[in-house]
């Protein structure tokens, strides 16, 4: 086989790969749904890299995450997909599943890595982000700080485990995430 021709089987599985992957079910537990969107899907701000669409059955809660597996570049907006709330943009941090954590901590692909506030029960929330962080205790060299996202009445938040209210997004914010967030909402089926 030429190199052309391997070449055009490569792209053509490739196309076929994230067409399957762009309309999976999503998977869907304890209220809240998720499905992953390939690399040639996203476009700015998270052109080429992998993403995840994260929302709330039961609320408008939607988080959208790029992330490259390679160099950890992660980044994440929240947002609400049926009321215009403000949106928020977590750096570095990625979804979290409530029924992973345990008292080791969140599994990592080093192991079990510490919570950074590990002597407070973490608490209910539509769902969590987590952001893996240098440790202050000197027990393990990271832990994990956790982010809730709540949504109470008309309101969407976005709260760190140490209390601290992350700020909205910067319009300039919102409008770069705006035709990606477009783009992936067409694919929620409700």
């Amino acid at each position: 086989m030429s190199a052309y021709k391997a070449i055009a089987v490569i792209f053509s599985l490739l196309l076929i790969t994230t067409k399957v992957e762009a309309d999976e079910a999503p998977v869907c537990r304890s209220g809240v749904c998720s499905f992953h969107v390939t690399a040639t899907e996203m476009i700015s701000p998270c052109s080429g890299l992998s993403g995840l669409v994260v929302y709330s059955q039961s609320t408008g809660a939607t988080l959208i995450q790029c992330s490259d597996p390679v160099s950890n570049e992660r980044r994440a907006l929240v947002f609400d997909r049926v009321r215009a709330a403000s949106q928020y943009e977590v750096e570095e941090g990625r979804f979290f599943r409530a029924e992973g954590l345990s008292a080791h901590g969140v599994p990592d692909r080093f192991g079990n890595v510490p919570l950074c506030r590990p002597n407070k029960a973490p608490r209910p929330a539509t769902f969590l982000i987590v952001e893996k962080v240098p440790s202050i205790s000197g027990a393990s060299p990271y832990c994990y700080r956790i982010y809730y996202v709540d949504e109470s009445g008309t309101s969407l938040q976005v709260t760190r485990d140490d209390g601290y209210k992350v700020p909205p997004a910067t319009k300039k914010t919102v409008a770069r995430w705006a035709a990606l967030r477009r783009k992936l909402l067409s694919l929620i089926k409700q």
